[in-house]
This record gives C-alpha cells, structure tokens and sequence, in this order.
C-alpha cells in the first residue's frame, strides 16, 4: 500500500500538472479506450441523473462533469491538477454550462460538506489511496446515495501485451503485489519533449470490494464492458479479448457499522 511518510499528493499533483497538455491532446482524438469502452459505459451506469447533486471527482477536463450538468444535474467537479480545472472550466463555458469546479484532493475535502450530494463519480481517477477516496466518498453522499467507480482493469496494469495464435492476449503476473507502479509519457511525448513519469498504486480488483464494504456500501451493478463504439481496429480486437476497465455503482447505508 501506499507509503504514510511518501508524499503522494504532492506527486500526483505535478505529475498531473505536467501532463495536463499532452492528455487533453490525447483525449481530443476520440480514439482512446476511454472512449471507446469506459464513458459509453459510465453513462449507462449513471443513469437519469436531472436533478441530482453531483460530484465529479478527478474530474480531468470535465468530460463527465459537462455531461451530468447538460443532462439537468447540479454538478460540482473536482481535480487535485490546476491545469486539468482550468481546461474544465473552459469546456462548461463553451457549452454554457454552469459547473462549479474546484481544486483539491479527492482523499479529502474538507470545503464540501457531509452528506451534500446524491451522487459521486470516480472515473478513472484513484491513483493514490484508495480506502480514503472511498471513505470520503461515503462521507460527501446522503444516505442512500450512489458511487460510481470506474477504473483500469487490474489484469492491465499487471500484465504484459503477447499473441498467440493470431489474437492478442495479456500475460498476468504479480496481481497480488500491491505496490507503486511507475510508467513514462503514458499519454505521449509532452510538448516540451520532456519524458514525464506517471505513478500510481496498484490494488487488485478485490481491493476494490473491500473499500466499499469496509465502508458501508452495497453493490448494486458492476461491468466489464465491451467495446460500445467503433475504434482503431486493433484496439476494439484487444478490447474484445480481456477486460480493458471495469465499474462498480454500489449505494451508501444509512449506518456505518464500526465494530
């Protein structure tokens, strides 16, 4: 698990900062797996969401947050990248959209209070502790509120691309070694053509069912989508093979047992 003493915030925060730029150049083109698998499938998840209180939190560029708040949601978003708000507050103001966007860490938010909103969105945006976000989480929602998580499948982050028999496959190894995982220019080259390392801490998907367990909440539908539009053919041939992202939408007890 992620270090106490290691200053996670803070790593994420620059790192996030640094790649602000290239990823929103990476997400402009409308090919990458996200769109091809995760936010068809986060839409559905979501549902009717007129007239909800909703946070987005990790909101990026402010792709779901636009999408709630034309859909009649009362949306607030929030990312840890003061570069990420800025083009997110850029795309609600093109749309006509009025979103309040904040800056600040997902693990804690003490300028929102308990119990504001109707529902919480995590999309692809757990990259520090986990059983934090989602205690937080828990804390934000009214009782009976929902969370909708979704993520990069663990099998992804643990294997290693390889084909056999023509079709592409993933070798899985080390899935239960939780640790910090290190990648470089994850997105592409930045533009300053300066390599960016991205980290993350890895959990296994049924650390994911612990956290919402361990804090209060009950599961209500969880996905491994396939492919829900038209790609690159390599990527939808790799999308059908094994799962890309999974999501979870599970809804918050009204009490939390302690003991």
């Amino acid at each position: 698990m992620v270090d106490q003493e290691f200053d996670f915030r803070g790593a994420v925060r620059q790192q996030w900062d640094a790649l602000a730029r290239v990823y929103q150049t990476y997400r402009s083109t409308g090919d990458s797996f996200n769109d091809l698998i995760e936010i068809p499938a986060m839409h559905s998840l979501l549902g009717d969401v007129k007239d909800l209180r909703v946070l987005d939190a990790g909101c990026g560029t402010g792709e779901l947050a636009c999408y709630c708040a034309a859909a009649g949601a009362n949306v607030t978003g929030v990312d840890i990248a003061e570069e990420m708000i800025t083009e997110a507050r850029d795309r609600a103001t093109r749309r006509n959209l009025d979103i309040r966007f904040l800056t600040g860490d997902i693990e804690n938010l003490p300028d929102l209070q308990s119990g504001q909103f109707d529902l919480v969105i995590v999309s692809v945006a757990i990259a520090g502790r986990l059983y934090e976000i989602v205690a937080e989480s828990r804390r934000l929602l009214r009782n009976g509120g929902a969370l909708c998580i979704s993520d990069v499948h663990p099998i992804v982050n643990c294997g290693q691309n390889e084909s056999r028999d023509g079709k592409p496959g993933i070798f899985v190894h080390d899935y239960f070694e939780r640790s910090l995982r290190k990648t470089v220019n994850p997105f592409g080259q930045s533009c300053g053509q300066e390599d960016v390392e991205f980290i993350w801490q890895y959990y296994t998907l049924g650390d994911y069912f612990d956290a919402l367990w361990k804090n209060g909440f009950v599961v209500e539908r969880y996905l491994e989508p396939e492919p829900m539009a038209e790609g690159m053919p390599k990527k939808l041939e790799r999308a059908k093979s094994y799962p890309i992202f999974f999501l979870v939408r599970s809804r918050k007890e009204g009490r939390l047992d302690e003991s």
